[in-house]
């Protein structure tokens, strides 16, 4: 990962931290926090499918990346079957 990404990574995390974290939320800006969450998840959801596809290849089945994801078997599968290199499962 380049230090420009992890950067990237970084503010926007603590943004949606010092969010979440801070008892005075009326001092920050929901809509900027809401837009540091949607830049964190679209930079961070090539990831996920990399960790599942390590997770299949490594015998891992639906049913265990579903529950690591807080998610059904079939939502993990409709999510991620297309990037599954393991025959079968």
């Amino acid at each position: 990962m380049s230090v420009e990404k992890s950067e990237v990574l970084r503010a926007n995390t603590e943004a949606v931290i010092a969010w979440y974290d801070n008892d005075d939320t009326q001092l920050r800006s929901p809509i900027n926090t809401l837009s540091a969450y949607a830049r964190l998840m679209t930079e961070l959801e090539p990831l996920a499918g990399l960790l599942v596809r390590e997770s299949r290849i490594r015998g891992a089945s639906w049913q265990d990346i579903g529950q690591a994801m807080g998610i059904s078997k079939q939502s993990a599968w409709e999510r991620f079957s297309s990037i599954d290199e393991v025959d079968g499962n």
